[in-house]
């Protein structure tokens, strides 16, 4: 059993997605307990890519259209890993307390680069004027040496020449300091964090009624025209992880057509795996469920501050990243969540 804290999960999570998980490799699956392969699933590209549990042949992550939506997006899980995976005081990191050796530079450093720069320089220009110089046997090596210089290499992944896309620096990652050990008080901040985030984003009783009442209304006023209209709640208002001012998703179907083709089943969302693990986690569902929903709030809240929660605008939705979570949860050591066979 996992007894890591919410805390250590959120910090994990932050650190699977930024430097362990293999973007360009693998799909985010929560159906299989193995990693799956992108070209099991004959999904070609270098972004992420989350199958959708309900539709198998659907990547939720398709919305992702650019690279620089992609790079933004990995650029904030990996600041935001570094920021909370290094202690902070009142004002700032602990960067002052923590010793990392410094190598010895030449007090003249500076004036040596300068001289290097001025050293390249008026190598550049002599090899010009001799390019156009009077000696016609030098001028004539120079200019053979011109032509027969091969087209540059330019690298299909940043567009950028002097390198292909094997060495290309967008694919790598870049090299992240060795961060202090976590201590107890530290955890429990995170701990502390997460929860208040949780706390304060998650419907209340009220709220929930609220969205009752509304859906019973506005279904008594559409059955005055049609008499067999059914209203149901899915999305965030149906499996929880709803916050106190998201919008309300409702799906309308007709008892007379119930399999209609724009028609969503609420079974088939991310609600129905609370199910699944209650019937093989009885002794401890209250715990996994409770750090699932907090991660997942902290996670949509993450998403949504750093701009990268609107699929409409080229990033992922809601239901992706909840996605993620389910995934880190279920490939973490021990796992928290069991995998949906």
């Amino acid at each position: 059993m996992n007894t890591k804290s919410v805390g250590e999960l959120w910090l994990g999570l932050l650190r699977f997605y930024a430097l362990d998980y293999l973007h360009s490799d693998r799909v985010v699956c929560i159906r299989k307990k193995a990693p799956l392969k992108r070209l099991v699933k004959n999904w070609i590209g270098k972004r992420t890519a989350i199958e959708d549990p309900s539709s198998v042949k659907r990547n939720v992550a398709r919305t992702i259209i650019h690279n620089n939506s992609f790079r933004y997006i990995m650029n904030c899980f990996r600041l935001s890993y570094l920021y909370y995976a290094i202690p902070r005081c009142e004002g700032n990191a602990l960067y002052g307390f923590i010793q990392i050796p410094q190598p010895k530079l030449d007090s003249s450093i500076e004036y040596r680069k300068r001289m290097m720069k001025i050293s390249q320089y008026w190598r550049a220009k002599m090899k010009f004027n001799a390019l156009f110089s009077f000696d016609s046997s030098s001028s004539e090596k120079e200019v053979s040496k011109k032509k027969h210089k091969l087209p540059p290499i330019v690298c299909t992944i940043c567009t950028m020449d002097g390198h292909s896309k094997t060495a290309c620096p967008d694919a790598h990652l870049p090299p992240l300091p060795n961060l202090p050990p976590m201590t107890e008080e530290f955890q429990a901040l995170l701990d502390s964090f997460c929860y208040s985030v949780h706390d304060i984003s998650c419907q209340k009783s009220e709220d929930i009624e609220c969205r009752k009442r509304i859906l019973s209304e506005l279904e008594d006023y559409i059955r005055g025209f049609y008499p067999d209209v059914q209203l149901s709640l899915f999305g965030s208002s149906a499996n929880g992880f709803g916050f106190r001012n998201s919008d309300l998703d409702i799906c309308l179907t007709f008892k007379s057509n119930p399999s209609g083709k724009v028609y969503v089943k609420v079974e088939s969302s991310i609600s129905a795996y609370f199910t699944f693990v209650v019937h093989n986690m009885r002794n401890d569902v209250d715990m996994f469920h409770n750090h699932f929903q907090v991660l997942g709030f902290v996670m949509k809240k993450f998403a949504k501050l750093c701009n990268i929660c609107d699929a409409s605008r080229g990033s992922l939705s809601s239901y992706a990243y909840i996605l993620m979570v389910i995934y880190f949860l279920q490939q973490c050591d021990p796992p928290v969540l069991p995998v949906l066979q």
